[in-house]
């Protein structure tokens, strides 16, 4: 009898301990997704500093992709370009799936872009594709980064030739100069000879 009991009170323990264990885990979690839910409805409302806080938080419980990711998109509607783009990075290198991974790595170009970083942003864009080649918004954010760059590198063109055409002008500016003082010294000379002469007289 008094071994059904002590086996009967080491069941009850078990069972106890993994109860506590399971509603531990399942509090845990709860929070964690709760946090999600509270950073997603403070991004929707446009309160983007409050949902970085719950996000953040999210992170501290558990630090995975999703959180990582709306913590990057709370953080570049805050213009907070660098910081966003550590989110994103980290939300690649955890991200479980193609998907996630594009569209982290869409949001880093953004990132870049913003923060005038355009080759790079160019290199983000080309990875998202990578992992989801008929992505359209993608495409037309790497056809226009291009175009960009492209007009930016024209304008750079056109303002080494400007230079370079403003130091040809001073140049000859400096040497119709210099020439205008020779000329002028050799009429000095001149006009100085003749009076030498006729003083000798």
């Amino acid at each position: 009898m008094k071994t059904t009991n002590i086996k009967n009170r080491r069941e009850i323990r078990l069972i106890l301990i993994a109860l506590c264990v399971f509603v531990s885990i399942t509090l845990h979690a709860q929070s964690k997704h709760q946090l999600l839910r509270s950073g997603d409805a403070s991004y929707s409302a446009g309160e983007y500093s409050k949902a970085e806080e719950a996000y953040r938080k999210a992170i501290e419980k558990e630090g995975k992709s999703q959180a990582k990711y709306n913590l990057g998109n709370s953080l570049y509607e805050q213009e907070r370009y660098d910081e966003a783009l550590e989110q994103y990075q980290s939300a690649i290198n955890s991200a479980p799936n193609n998907e996630s991974k594009s569209q982290a790595y869409h949001n880093l170009g953004n990132s870049l872009f913003n923060d005038q970083k355009l080759k790079e942003s160019m290199e983000a864009y080309k990875q998202a594709l990578r992992y989801r080649p008929d992505d359209l918004e993608t495409k037309h954010n790497l056809s226009y980064t291009k175009q960009i760059l492209k007009q930016q590198q024209q304008q750079k063109k056109q303002e080494q030739q400007k230079e370079e055409e403003s130091e040809k002008e001073q140049e000859n500016l400096e040497e119709q100069q210099q020439e205008r003082e020779e000329s002028e010294e050799e009429q000095e000379k001149k006009d100085q000879k003749p009076q030498e002469q006729n003083q000798e007289q």
